[in-house]
């Protein structure tokens, strides 16, 4: 018989095996044997397979430094993005780190993830110069601002009826679209509206729309910010669970700069369709402002009390922008028709001789 310990041939007689000392009482299983010798024999087959592949063909070394695939800017943005977590925790070790100075770090982590996204989206003529005017005059001048002009008597009721508890939802909506809404997104587009205004020649619908975006994430970052120290104050007195911290926070940092992009880009479409519309500018700018206005104010207002109803208009918001942008081929040719309808008539009177 066959030792199924060691495979080895022994006499039918015997009660241990002679060569690995294994007790050999009852039937032996034959299926087992047959499995194990054949499972030692795909092992085996492997390992082969495995040195007749060499080092070279699982690890190629030298098709890697021919190739250079890290001389790429999209691997290099692909490994800045993914990596930027771990950079930040090397770079701050293990001590006493500042929680606003982190939260703004990952706001402008997710930001910047978003802006890629949109970036190949919109493909937009815009060098690096504008992004970065962009973004220092939204959190140097724009937030400061939207802060002063918060406490201006035109917007202080208006804001003190979007906060106030007890009163009708009506009235908290009212606030949030003409407080809130009207003068973040005023405050939003400044920087778009500037350029655009003294630059009309360098622009083009897609460069005006992801500008807007960029000071939407600037705002919606800094806002963050606000907010995530919020969050921190409320989970250190108990007043929020754990749970319900890492929501939102992560909604905060993740979603929301989003959404401010979104209704900013919204916007500023409105403001590049003007620049190529200029006999239809002021109208396209307020109807831009207030459709803006009604989606963020709307937000804002039912976020929190009707969370689902809340869903829905940040996904409207989202779907609108998308569908303005798909839509601007439709668009432009119904504002060239309103424009020379609008064009008024020379009419040539013929002179007798």
């Amino acid at each position: 018989m066959i030792c199924p310990h060691c495979n080895s041939a022994v006499a039918d007689n015997v009660n241990f095996c002679p060569f690995c000392g294994s007790a050999l009482s009852g039937p032996v299983n034959l299926e087992a044997v047959f499995n194990k010798r054949a499972g030692s024999t795909a092992v085996e087959k492997a390992f082969g397979e495995l040195r007749q592949l060499g080092w070279k063909t699982i690890v190629p070394w030298n098709e890697w430094l021919i190739d250079r695939p890290w001389s790429l800017l999209w691997v290099r943005w692909f490994a800045l993005l993914a990596m930027f977590p771990l950079i930040l925790g090397v770079a701050l070790g293990n001590g006493q780190t500042n929680f606003a100075s982190v939260a703004f770090l990952f706001g402008a982590y997710f930001a910047v993830i978003w802006s890629v996204v949109l970036f190949f989206m919109l493909r937009p003529h815009v060098q690096m110069g504008a992004i970065v005017a962009t973004v220092a005059f939204t959190m140097v001048v724009g937030v400061p601002l939207d802060l002063l002009m918060q406490t201006a008597p035109l917007f202080r009721p208006l804001y003190a009826a979007a906060s106030a508890v007890g009163v009708s939802l009506a009235t908290r909506w009212g606030g949030f679209i003409l407080g809130v809404g009207i003068l973040e997104e005023t405050v939003k587009i400044l920087p778009v509206w500037w350029r655009f205004r003294h630059h009309p020649k360098d622009t083009d619908v897609s460069t005006v729309v992801f500008l807007g975006c960029i000071s939407g994430f600037s705002f919606g970052v800094a806002e963050a910010v606000t907010y995530s120290l919020m969050y921190a104050i409320r989970l250190q007195h108990g007043d929020l669970a754990f749970g319900s911290y890492l929501l939102a926070q992560l909604t905060r940092l993740i979603t929301l700069p989003l959404l401010h992009a979104i209704w900013t880009g919204t916007f500023a479409y409105f403001i590049g369709l003007g620049v190529s519309n200029p006999s239809l500018s002021r109208g396209l700018f307020l109807g831009g402002l207030l459709f803006v206005a009604v989606m963020h104010g709307s937000y804002d207002t039912l976020a929190n009390a009707y969370p689902t109803a809340g869903l829905f208009v940040a996904l409207l918001s989202l779907v609108a922008f998308v569908g303005y942008y798909r839509g601007t081929p439709h668009i432009q040719a119904r504002l060239s028709a309103i424009a020379e309808k609008n064009r008024p008539k020379i009419s040539v009177a013929g002179s007798a001789g």
